[in-house]
C-alpha cells in the first residue's frame, strides 16, 4: 500500500470494510486481502473493525483538541484597539488590549499579530506598523 495515494473513505467503504472485518471467521477471508481490495492498511482495517463495534453507523466521532487562545470578546477588542490607532506596535496596542485583564488572560504581542493577519485587518488596510531595527552599515 502506498501512502502517498491516500484517498479518504466514503461512509459506506467503512461500513463495508468494518463488515467484512467482522464476518472474515465465517467466510475465510484474510485482513490482508480485505486491506488491498480496499487499498488501506491492516491497521486501518482493525480500527475500522473497533469502530464499527462501539458504534455501528460509523458516524465521525467529535475530537476535542486545543482550546481558543482567545475568545471571541478579546478579538474584538484587539479589532477596535486596531482601528483606533492603525499605525500602532504591537507592544503598544498589547498594553491597551491588556488593560483590566487578568495575568493568566493576558495576551502576547505575536498573539495581536496573528489576529490581525488572521482577521483581515491587513486587506482593510489596518496593517500593524512593527518596529524595527536598522542594523548599522559601519561597526565601531
Amino acid at each position: 500500500m502506498n501512502k502517498n495515494n491516500y484517498k479518504r473513505l466514503t461512509p459506506t467503504q467503512r461500513i463495508e470494510i468494518a463488515t467484512n472485518m467482522e464476518q472474515r471467521h465465517n467466510t475465510g477471508q484474510k485482513v490482508v486481502d480485505i486491506a488491498e481490495k480496499f487499498q488501506v492498511t491492516t491497521r486501518h482495517c482493525y480500527k475500522l473493525e473497533e469502530k464499527h463495534q462501539r458504534s455501528p453507523s460509523m458516524e465521525e466521532e467529535h475530537r476535542t483538541g486545543r482550546p481558543q487562545k482567545v475568545s471571541d470578546r478579546m478579538v474584538r477588542r484587539i479589532v477596535r484597539e486596531v482601528k483606533k490607532n492603525p499605525f500602532a506596535t504591537s507592544l503598544k496596542l498589547l498594553k491597551e488590549v491588556n488593560i483590566g485583564m487578568t495575568e493568566n488572560s493576558q495576551i502576547k504581542p505575536s498573539t495581536i499579530r496573528a489576529y490581525t493577519i488572521k482577521k483581515g485587518l491587513d486587506a482593510i488596510g489596518l496593517l500593524l506598523s512593527l518596529s524595527f531595527q536598522k542594523t548599522a552599515l559601519i561597526k565601531g
